[in-house]
């Protein structure tokens, strides 16, 4: 959503093309559910398969704060910086539904973030009183 926000702003002309170079290109690591199937056809269990992420492990952004972690250096600034801002595009573009935080990775992976949603909001505002 963010990505499609600046390609958008950058259409429009309103926004300096100097910025493409200094945008992060940053993905959530691919994962899967993995289901084995128990002898008697059971499902005893479920386990959550991520790609492996290598190199230095980085918290960007923690789950108790909205600006970008004080111990970065160098790029881990930018990204962090970066990903303050697709905090805020999210927050505004899904009128303030969606909250993501506790960004973290390495390279230009990201895992885990932290996904906060306002559905209780939205009851709310429909006229039902919690």
């Amino acid at each position: 959503m963010a990505y499609t926000f600046v390609d958008e702003m950058l259409k429009t002309g309103k926004v300096s093309q100097d910025v493409v170079d200094l945008i992060p290109h940053l993905r959530v690591v691919r994962a899967a559910l993995a289901i084995p199937d128990g002898l008697d056809g059971s499902l005893d269990a479920i386990y959550l398969v991520e790609e492996k992420i290598h190199g230095r492990f980085i918290k960007y952004i923690n789950n108790n704060s909205a600006v970008a972690a004080d111990s970065l250096h160098g790029r881990e600034v930018v990204i962090g910086l970066f990903l303050c801002f697709v905090q805020h595009v999210q927050y505004q573009l899904t009128n303030s539904m969606v909250y993501l935080s506790d960004f973290q990775g390495a390279g230009d992976l990201l895992t885990d973030c932290q996904v906060i949603t306002a559905i209780l909001r939205t009851i709310s505002v429909m006229g039902t009183a919690l």
